[in-house]
């Protein structure tokens, strides 16, 4: 209904929210997720489709994706999920 995508800085606060929320999903096995937040509340957990990457894109003109695949990688290597 007329909403944008701008871009955003993380506050130092916020940043280790998302991390702190970061190490309990990976404790659950879960490598990759999309955080919806309005600090300090989370709203929502994306696990099965999350969207950040094109959206960034959009609003940032660039592609992050090469740098999450491989912090997924290296999580998951980390978890001795992957040789």
């Amino acid at each position: 209904m007329g909403a944008r995508y701008e871009r955003l800085q993380l506050t130092a606060d916020e940043e280790t929210f998302v991390r702190d929320i970061g190490k309990q999903l990976r404790n659950h096995g879960i490598h990759r997720a999309g955080i919806d937040l309005a600090y300090p509340h989370e709203i929502e957990v994306d696990l099965e489709n999350p969207a950040g990457l094109c959206h960034h894109k959009r609003v940032a003109g660039e592609d992050r994706s090469t740098e999450a695949v491989r912090a997924v990688l290296n999580s998951l290597r980390t978890a001795g999920k992957l040789p």
